[in-house]
């Protein structure tokens, strides 16, 4: 909100900089194949669960970029 309006040609190299942290992030996760846990099936489940999470992170970041290039606000 504060960048659209004090920086707006800012948003996408923001946007460009929080995608590579969770795509690093997502790799190292999905290196790992699984959560600590004293249970492998819930372990893996769990793993799954972030890897589900941070990939649907990253296509948001990914839509709001195109989405925040493309509209300009009223006002």
């Amino acid at each position: 909100y504060f960048l659209r309006r004090s920086r707006p040609e800012a948003i996408a190299s923001l946007i460009d900089a929080q995608a590579a942290l969770l795509a690093e992030a997502l790799a190292a996760l999905k290196a790992r194949g699984a959560v600590a846990s004293d249970d492998g099936a819930l372990g893996a489940a769990a793993c799954s669960f972030r890897v589900h999470q941070m990939e649907s992170a990253l296509s948001w970041l990914e839509e709001s970029r195109s989405l925040l290039q493309t509209v300009k606000e009223e006002g």
